[in-house]
């Protein structure tokens, strides 16, 4: 992994050209399909439901919630990705912005403070993801609901060896190497829906759902779908379909994995074991 310092310049460099490439037709599909599957899980929203975007980066979704009527804090420790969010804002979007590393989030929040917690393409970047879902999923409310969405190892493999033709890099893929953010120019792991409902459980999170987002777009050779939004509407709709049929979200770009938060004491009795070990569930 990279040094934090490095790590947060790599993202503060590329906000713009990452802002840009979410509103080319790939990378809108991810967010539109993410928003659709995530939709059917939040609840009604008010000025009073209150959403964490643990680095939510230019704020793409985050806008979206806070659109929808949720009020939506944007946190993410790349200053010129908020930067762009604020640009992106509309004076009557119920949104804050939190510039700081999602390692301190326990430090701004206290306990139980949100209805949803969104933590989407982050824990490919951290050094402890079980660590920090940890963190976040104090911040939750019982009964809260988790949105965690990873870059799946399964497609990453597929990805080298049959849009790059980099087989070695694939090779290595299949066992959990690091592969290359491309855009941002830093080592990013993969995981599995196995590795990634272990996470969510270990953080006293029971998944509710699974899906898998972008199954099919990466490999059409035809292009034609990008400028033709009929075509693209046909797309979405099919991958919709598909996100939560197997093999299909299996191997997906990316698995999205919906938990909800167990009740304090339900998650205290399970996790701490011995009088005095109470601290380990806060860590």
């Amino acid at each position: 992994m990279m040094e934090p310092a490095q790590l947060r310049n790599a993202f503060d460099s590329k906000a713009q050209a990452w802002d840009d490439y979410m509103h080319t037709p790939i990378g809108r599909l991810r967010e539109e399909l993410t928003l659709r599957l995530l939709g059917r899980h939040l609840p009604e929203p008010t000025r009073s439901t209150s959403v964490l975007d643990a680095g939510g980066g230019t704020g793409g979704l985050a806008l979206a919630l806070a659109r929808r009527g949720y009020h939506v804090h944007l946190l993410d420790f790349a200053k010129s990705m908020l930067d762009v969010a604020r640009s992106r804002a509309r004076r009557s979007d119920l949104l804050e912005y939190h510039a700081i590393p999602v390692e301190e989030v326990d430090q701004r929040f206290a306990p139980e403070s949100f209805d949803v917690i969104v933590c989407h393409t982050l824990i490919e970047y951290v050094p402890n993801p079980d660590s920090l879902l940890r963190r976040l999923a104090a911040l939750l409310k019982p009964g809260g609901l988790f949105s965690l969405e990873y870059v799946n190892r399964h497609a990453e493999a597929l990805r080298l060896a049959l849009v790059r033709a980099q087989l070695r890099e694939a090779r290595a893929a299949l066992d959990g190497a690091p592969s290359q953010a491309d855009l941002f120019g830093v080592p990013r792991r993969a995981f599995d829906r196995e590795e990634a409902q272990s996470m969510l459980r270990a953080a006293a999170l029971d998944p509710i759902a699974e899906y898998g987002v972008r199954i099919f777009a990466d490999y059409l050779s035809d292009a034609g779908w990008q400028a033709d939004e009929s075509i693209y509407a046909e797309l979405a709709s099919l991958e919709e379909a598909a996100a939560a049929q197997e093999p299909y979200r299996s191997i997906a770009r990316y698995g999205l994995n919906l938990a909800r938060a167990r009740s304090r004491t339900t998650s205290l009795s399970r996790t701490t074991g011995p009088a005095g070990a109470r601290r380990d569930f806060w860590i």
